[in-house]
């Protein structure tokens, strides 16, 4: 075997051992593969993983940023790195992406929440495309799905509409989820008869298209997803209102209604950013990402469009509480926020 071969090897066996998602599998081996030949064209052929020498990935990243890559997916090449080489037995967590240079990732959202009429127009070019495509697209609206779980969604639809139909509140997401982690959706109070009618109508479709609501030309999930992609394009959804968006729909409408409701704003993060399968604890990022076009809602908990954290949310409570007529406000800043 060659060096490339017998270092891809070693990088594809550590991998294994990790476990972990197919994709992410051979998202590691890409990177890697791109690494290793830069190192052997400028002669660097270290015997083992471990015994990769840090100029090279130095070399690598600045390679990579001349290139013009954005900054997210270098920052994703880095972590790459650092695993597999512990994985190897090294650890080179003090090679920072700061202490590399690297810029921050913009982790502002990219796109924004669709309007009820660009909602229907979408449906409606969807359905003369396929109907199982428009009906994918309503799920993903009043849902929060993302593109993959509502592909992989068919089994689980008779389900969602049995939970609805015997007045559960929630249904159960476990196929297609990001990293593996199952979440409980809270549906739309206000558009409940909505989603029945649009669940019976995608089991019955799923029954006369071999259980699918997408099919591609061979039988795999992955020819499905790329005819998913290129419908997505034909009826013009991308950029900022690209498949996505409707995720930004669902999050915005869901937390008007839990602020209807009375919830605390603090809650309807810590609400929303679980329903969207990002986990309880990241409210911050549920706020200037997904709800960033309704910042006015959010007068306790927002400064501008800053996220005060709740560790300062529940201090000036408290301070409110003591003694409601004071204006005083203790300070303190949010731990994510940058000037």
């Amino acid at each position: 075997m060659s060096w490339l071969s017998n270092y891809m090897h070693e990088i594809g066996c550590g991998k294994r051992r990790a476990q972990g998602a197919f994709a992410s599998h051979r998202n590691t081996m890409c990177e890697f593969t791109a690494f290793a030949r830069f190192m052997r064209t400028l002669g660097i052929k270290p015997r083992r993983v471990k015994d990769t020498p840090e100029f090279a990935i130095l070399l690598y990243i600045q390679h990579c940023v001349a290139r013009g890559i954005a900054p997210g997916t270098v920052r994703n090449t880095t972590t790459e790195i650092r695993c597999a080489l512990r994985r190897a037995g090294r650890n080179i967590d003090y090679l920072t992406n700061a202490a590399m240079g690297i810029s921050s990732r913009d982790r502002n959202g990219q796109k924004r929440a669709l309007l009820p009429p660009e909602v229907d127009e979408f449906v409606a070019r969807a359905a003369r495309l396929n109907m199982g495509f428009a009906l994918l697209l309503l799920l993903q609206r009043l849902l929060g799905l993302r593109r993959l779980e509502g592909l992989r969604s068919a089994p689980d639809l008779q389900l969602w509409l049995d939970c609805i139909t015997a007045g559960d509140h929630t249904v159960p997401v476990t196929r297609g989820v990001k990293g593996g982690r199952p979440r409980a959706v809270t549906i739309l109070m206000q558009r409940r008869e909505e989603t029945i009618r649009v669940l019976r109508s995608a089991v019955q479709y799923c029954h006369v298209n071999d259980g699918q609501l997408i099919t591609g030309r061979r039988d795999s999930l992955e020819s499905a997803l790329n005819r998913l992609k290129a419908m997505y394009t034909t009826i013009g959804m991308k950029g900022e209102t690209s498949s996505h968006a409707m995720r930004y729909t669902f999050a915005q409408e869901k937390a008007l209604e839990y602020l209807q409701s009375g919830m605390e704003e603090h809650a309807v993060l810590v609400h929303v950013s679980a329903d969207l399968g990002h986990g309880p604890s990241r409210q911050s990022f549920t706020a200037r990402v997904y709800l960033r076009g309704i910042f006015s809602h959010f007068s306790r908990i927002m400064q501008g469009s800053r996220f005060m954290g709740c560790a300062r949310y529940l201090i000036e409570v408290f301070n409110d509480l003591r003694d409601p007529n004071s204006s005083r406000k203790t300070r303190r800043k949010s731990g994510w926020i940058r000037k």
